[in-house]
């Protein structure tokens, strides 16, 4: 993997983790609302995974926000 790739993945996770934080949902129940397995989503959220297209619409969807959102790095 490149460091962009890692990169990337790092702002997905970060993204995700903030976002689920600040709603104060648990990562069992983001899988839950997101439709996904839980293991995926710690994949995702350690940089270990990433997800495809639809798992990442999920997301963002049970987060109340738009997908596209993920890609760009988070507010300190």
């Amino acid at each position: 993997m490149n460091p962009e790739q890692i990169k990337l993945r790092k702002i997905v996770a970060a993204n995700l983790t903030q976002r689920r934080v600040f709603l104060e949902m648990t990562r069992e129940e983001l899988a839950r609302a997101a439709g996904i397995p839980l293991n995926m989503l710690s994949g995702i959220e350690q940089c270990r995974r990433w997800p495809g297209d639809e798992a990442l619409t999920r997301l963002a969807k049970a987060l109340g926000m738009e997908a596209g959102a993920l890609f760009f790095p988070p507010e300190p």
